[in-house]
């Protein structure tokens, strides 16, 4: 599942982030705080994994878009998007399809697991060194 947040620009605009959810109930402070991996239009990262129409099992991101599964944030609900707002400016989205809840969708399990698993590795390999 993926939702945004915003990020302050020196402007004092915001500009919105894409976040794939990879918490579950399992987390302490599920569903107050998520454990997130950062979305991207960036695809040349070597270790990003890339996003297909095909990925989705709802919903969808830019062409281009990947997971960036070394950006590890922990998101409090009170900073996602829950609005669709930002959903609407990502996307395009004319204003009467502007989803309500933010939620922009939902990727297969394959990929999701495979980004858990590239985040387990990291640590894996930080705590043998």
């Amino acid at each position: 599942m993926t939702t945004n947040h915003e990020t302050s620009l020196d402007d004092g605009g915001v500009t919105p982030r894409p976040w794939l959810i990879i918490s579950t109930d399992a987390v302490p402070f599920h569903p107050e705080q998520y454990i997130c991996l950062t979305l991207t239009t960036r695809t040349w990262h070597d270790e990003s994994i890339p996003l297909s129409a095909e990925d989705w099992v709802e919903g969808g991101s830019p062409e281009g878009s990947s997971i960036m599964p070394w950006s590890i944030s922990a998101i409090q609900q009170r900073f996602l998007d829950t609005t669709g707002d930002l959903v609407a400016r990502l996307d395009s989205i004319p204003d009467n399809d502007v989803p309500r809840d933010g939620y922009q969708g939902q990727l297969v399990e394959d990929v999701t697991a495979e980004a858990t698993r590239k985040v387990i590795a990291y640590f894996e390999e930080t705590l043998a060194s």
